[in-house]
Order: structure tokens, then sequence, then C-alpha cells
């Protein structure tokens, strides 16, 4: 078994003071209402891709989180990995850094290859997918067809500097209640048994990248996420955590997913009917993590991102680029503020 090894505060510290400091958001083009219609070789639009690398790097963007899936791989390997560099070649042409996120544990739990159906107007998430499938994640004994594809694409680019790091699994630990009707019933237990392989599986590659995983929830008694959290929150050499709350919510979350200076990632929920949540919650927020050398990722800037799909993924109805300029504007002069002092500009 590989050993464990967090890193410490001082090596994040040192990851962190060689990059600009990271904001961002979730990213798939407008062209794709899920991972596979993003990255098959029929649907993966580069004119798209680009046209909306580019409003996020207006946006000052530094940082974005993108999604892959397990059946990429299966079906084409070569591929895949070919336009996974071409996308990295796109967001470093724009002085935008990626974090890759393998696998996910929320919505469809019954992917399909091939052409994707067309997303359910008004519907939250209509055609985005889980990673592995169902089938895969609640068979133990199929695990290991996954460990190809971690270690694959993990060995191919474990020395880039475009990849910010690697999350391994986004919200293992979520009940994911809008499929409750056809989701496992064991699938905690299924999920954290895979995300302890998945760390494995990485370490054995061993990364320059930090490894994370992206929490659900924390500091919540619920069996789910006190299996999955617990030892999540041990395993990665970076933490990362998501926040919909205020600035008092978003110092405590902090300290229970143990983040150090220079360790965490903070998603920043925009939630609400408009941005007038979104502008009152950010700047304590993004003072707080800030203050902690902590990067923000919004889930919620889908929106803008990719307006051109009814119920792309993570969209939060009526969140406009105003608000997420508001988010840059309010982060930027922060995060300067706290390089100048410390005698190392980031900005």
């Amino acid at each position: 078994m590989v050993e464990e090894k967090r890193w410490s505060s001082e090596r994040a510290e040192a990851w962190m003071n060689d990059r600009s400091w990271r904001a961002g958001c979730n990213f798939a083009p407008s062209c794709a209402s899920n991972q596979l219609e993003f990255w098959q070789r029929e649907s993966f639009d580069r004119i798209v891709i680009e046209r909306e690398l580019d409003w996020a790097a207006d946006l000052g963007f530094t940082s974005l989180r993108v999604f892959l899936h397990d059946l990429l791989w299966e079906h084409d390997a070569e591929g895949f990995l070919s336009r996974i560099d071409e996308f990295l070649s796109l967001t470093s042409a724009r002085g935008i850094g990626v974090l890759l996120v393998f696998f996910d544990g929320v919505w469809d739990p019954h992917p399909e290859w091939g052409p994707q159906p067309e997303p359910r107007p008004g519907i939250h998430n209509s055609r985005w997918l889980q990673s592995p499938g169902a089938t895969v994640l609640g068979n133990s004994s199929r695990h290991e067809e996954l460990k190809p594809y971690v270690q694959g694409v993990m060995r191919r680019f474990r020395d880039d500097r475009r990849i910010d790091g690697w999350d391994l699994f986004n919200e293992p630990d979520n009940p994911n209640l809008a499929y409750r009707d056809v989701e496992l019933p064991d699938k905690a237990d299924r999920a954290l048994e895979l995300l302890r392989k998945t760390f494995e599986w990485a370490r054995e590659v061993d990364p320059t990248q930090p490894l994370t995983t992206g929490i659900w929830a924390i500091g919540v008694s619920t069996r789910n996420c006190a299996t999955s959290n617990g030892s999540a929150l041990k395993s990665p050499t970076s933490s990362r955590f998501i926040t919909t709350g205020h600035s008092t919510t978003c110092a405590i979350e902090s300290r229970h997913s143990g983040a150090t200076a220079g360790q965490c990632y903070a998603p920043s929920g925009l939630r609400g009917e408009s941005g007038v949540r979104s502008t009152r919650i950010l700047p304590g927020c993004v003072t707080t993590v800030s203050a902690l050398t902590i990067g923000v990722l919004s889930w919620g800037a889908h929106k803008p991102i990719c307006r051109g799909i009814p119920g792309p993924i993570h969209t939060n109805a009526n969140l406009s680029l105003g608000t997420m300029k508001f988010f840059v504007k309010t982060a930027r002069p922060i995060r300067t503020k706290k390089c100048v002092s410390s005698g190392k500009s980031r900005s």
C-alpha cells in the first residue's frame, strides 16, 4: 500500500507562491450538456471553447475546474488525452490553470456512450452524469477497471504546470436526491471505497500537482457525510470544500476542512434567485479565504459561461456576468494587498 502523505503547510504555501492566486469557476462549453458531450470527438467544439475561455479570461479568472469521465478513457483513450492536451494549451494561452476532476457522485447514475439526449429546459443539471455509473460503482470487483483511467491521465500530465491539481472525486458523500429512485442503496459505502482506492492509485503515480476531493458537506452528522468526509479530509495533499454561507460560515468550514495556507480551494456557491445574495456574501467569504491563502472556485459561474444550453451543469437561476465581475473585483484587491504585505506580489 502506498504511504499516505499530506503536503506540509510549507510545501502548499510554496506551491501557491509559484502561481497567481487561483480564482475561477466550474467550466463546460455551452455546446455540451455533460462531460461526454464536452470531450467526445464528434462534439468537442474548439471554436465554442475558445470563445468561452476568452470570457473567463476577460473576467480575470486564473483557474477553471473541469470534469472528465471514465467512459471517455474506455472508448477513446488516446483521442481523449489529445483533447485534454489541446484544451490545456487553450487555457494556458490565456493564463488560466485547470483543476481536473476524475469522478462525480452527483446526477444521472446511468451514463451512456455516444450522442447525448437534448437538455431538458428549466431542469437543473438535466443531463449531467455520474462517473463512474452505478453499474461499476456498485460492484467493488469492477473498481479496478478504473485504475488505468486515473493513472493513464495522471501519468500523461503528472509534471504539467498547466494543471493546478487533481480533484479525484466530486461530492462522493452527496445522497443525490434528484435520482433517489434509481440510486444505489449502499452508494455512500461504495463511493467511500472507490475514493480510498483512487487516492492510492494517484499516489502510485506521484504527480507534482496536489491531490484533493470535493466534499459536499462538512460538519453534518448524516451517515453519508460522516463516513466520506472523515476519510477524505485525511487523504488529500490539498483540501477542497464547498461553502454557500457568509464569512462566519466560511471560516468554520475552512477549519473543518483542515485548511492551512495554500492548501484549500473554496468553491463559493452563489445561490439564490438573483445576484443580490451573492454580492452580499462574497466580500466576507473572499476576505476569509484570501486571508488563509485559499483559492476560490465558484460553481455558480456556470450560467454565464455556459448560457447557450438550457439546464447545463451547476447553473443558478438569473446569475449574471455582472455577479462574476463583482466576484473578481472583490477578490483582486484583497489578494494583491495580502501578497504585497508579505513581500510577494501575485496579482
